[in-house]
């Protein structure tokens, strides 16, 4: 089963991205950009993108994006309940931007695993400083606002509520009347079925207020994700082994 997924009804298609964002597939429910371009290259006219995401590979991510970008038709973005990371750049592709008003956007800087001496190190971190220039100047844009704000968002790891984010101008519109469905469990946050490791973040408080204090809304018409805790808790594992041992950029 995978959890993104396009619709293309009469003149109207729809993206849900739902998932990690990846270079590679490995268990069918990440957004690779491979499988994107196919899905989106068989749409035309208005599309709207529904993200809930924690984020993921910074390249395929920027990838996505720049294919948002570059899409010939109106672009609507929906968070439906998490746009964080690299999702959060995706989600500025949008030529509208909605969030409902207890769904959380996040930005930060790049980070990676490493190993090597001195100078790979000092390398890999211009890198990773080079990366971030990109990113932040994306929000920048979108926003229409001073880089350094967003370098210094990025800095901190902020979190943004919806009234936050359209303070901010990453957002257009905040919904009011659309709940997202939220719940801690087993240490994870599970938003509108989607499972987030809450850890993974240096400052995900209001990722786990948000799961703790959750509205049940059901997950109409959303993809829901596998909930087999056994086969969850051994897709862990095998992502923090494959981000050990690829040292991938993550954002």
């Amino acid at each position: 089963m995978k959890f993104w997924e396009f619709k293309n009804e009469g003149e109207q298609a729809a993206l849900y991205l739902y998932g990690e964002i990846s270079t590679e597939s490995w268990w069918g429910d990440e957004v690779t950009p491979k499988e994107f371009k196919k899905d989106l290259d068989a749409c035309s006219g208005p599309l709207d993108v529904h993200i809930n995401s924690g984020g993921g590979e910074v390249f395929a991510g920027q990838a996505i994006y720049n294919m948002l970008k570059r899409y010939d038709g109106d672009v609507t973005v929906y968070i439906d309940g998490l746009a964080a990371s690299i999702a959060s750049v995706i989600a500025m592709a949008g030529d509208k931007i909605v969030m409902p008003a207890n769904a959380l956007l996040m930005i930060h800087n790049a980070w990676t695993y490493g190993a090597g001496n001195r100078n790979d190190l000092r390398k890999l971190a211009d890198e990773l400083e080079m990366l971030d220039g990109t990113i932040r100047d994306v929000y920048a844009a979108r926003a229409g606002g001073e880089a350094q704000t967003f370098a210094d968002y990025m800095d901190a790891e902020t979190w943004f509520t919806a009234e936050e984010a359209l303070e901010a101008g990453l957002v257009d519109e905040v919904e009011a009347n659309k709940a997202v469905a939220a719940c801690l469990k087993d240490g994870f946050a599970v938003i509108n079925g989607q499972q987030v490791d809450v850890s993974r973040y240096a400052h995900g408080d209001k990722l786990r207020d948000m799961a703790a204090n959750g509205t049940d809304n059901g997950g109409e018409g959303q993809p829901v994700q596998d909930s087999n805790p056994a086969l969850e808790a051994q897709r862990d594992r095998f992502r923090a082994m494959r981000r050990r041992i690829l040292e991938t950029i993550d954002h």
